[in-house]
């Protein structure tokens, strides 16, 4: 792991990470919609990344109540999340 983007830990190589052992994955956002959808930081780093996950890979948000709302702007090159875990 090497401090990557903002100070956070990341893999040397993410390409290295096999997507197919994957069963879950943990989506930050800033914001989220009761449909999934999740405004992040503009950048598209991981509608992306989401993009290429096989189908069966459950993708989750993590929020507090703060952070839903009943819509956010979203696009077509956005990837929705299956389910938003609410703290709060």
């Amino acid at each position: 792991m090497v401090p990557g983007g903002y100070g956070i830990l990341e893999p040397k190589n993410p390409r290295a990470i096999d997507t197919n052992l994957l069963d879950c994955v943990l989506v930050p956002g800033i914001a989220f919609d009761r449909g999934g959808h999740r405004l992040g930081r503009g950048r598209g780093y991981y509608d992306r990344f989401l993009a290429t996950l096989p189908c069966r890979v459950t993708r989750y948000g993590l929020a507090f109540d703060i952070q839903m709302f009943d819509h956010v702007p979203a696009t077509a090159s956005d990837v929705k999340v299956d389910r938003v875990f609410v703290n709060g």
